[in-house]
């Protein structure tokens, strides 16, 4: 959110929006920082209050929305104690991720019908099924599960917003402006 805060080039007609690492499931009980679904939430609800208010600034005609990975914790990446740390299964955990990713699309294309929505996103080491990603099959990923879903909703009532496949499972990039721009996770 520190780049929302400065000063915007209100001249582009194209905006591009990142988000990552979410880790919905994940809890953290510390002395100096908390995380639960809750409070993912309230971030969610933050940062698209930021961009609505920077689509407002800039007026887009094009808004890409990356997710570049990590949706969800993922209670069996570790074997050991990793669902000490989560408090949802791993199926809870991707719907629950994606209905929040969900509901912030839908919102904003809701919100500015007059503009084109692209998304796209990229897989994650939370985001594979494998315990072990030696083990991992090339693209079985929560973010390829997620991408799908959220592409069901671009049917006949959300016209305006566009799910697109990545590059490859794990990076993309997008040319905004005559600028290629890379996304990858970590």
């Amino acid at each position: 959110t520190k780049l929302l805060d400065q000063k915007i080039n209100t001249t582009s007609n194209e905006l591009v929006v990142v988000t990552s690492d979410w880790h919905i499931g994940a809890t953290v009980e510390l002395n100096n920082n908390q995380y639960n679904l809750k409070i993912a939430q309230q971030r969610l609800d933050k940062y698209i209050e930021k961009i609505v208010d920077t689509i407002k600034q800039v007026k887009p005609k094009k808004v890409y929305v990356i997710n570049c990975g990590d949706l969800i914790e993922n209670v069996q990446m570790r074997a050991v104690n990793q669902s000490y740390y989560t408090d949802m299964s791993l199926s809870e955990q991707i719907v629950k991720a994606t209905e929040m990713q969900n509901s912030m699309l839908t919102s904003l294309a809701i919100t500015f019908p007059n503009i084109e929505f692209v998304f796209t996103e990229l897989s994650g080491n939370h985001d594979r099924f494998a315990p072990n990603k030696k083990n991992q099959l090339y693209g079985d990923s929560v973010a390829r599960v997620a991408r799908a879903l959220t592409g069901s909703l671009n049917t006949k009532s959300l016209g305006n917003l566009k799910v697109v496949e990545p590059d490859t499972e794990y990076r993309t990039i997008l040319n905004v402006k005559g600028h290629n721009i890379a996304f990858v996770h970590g």
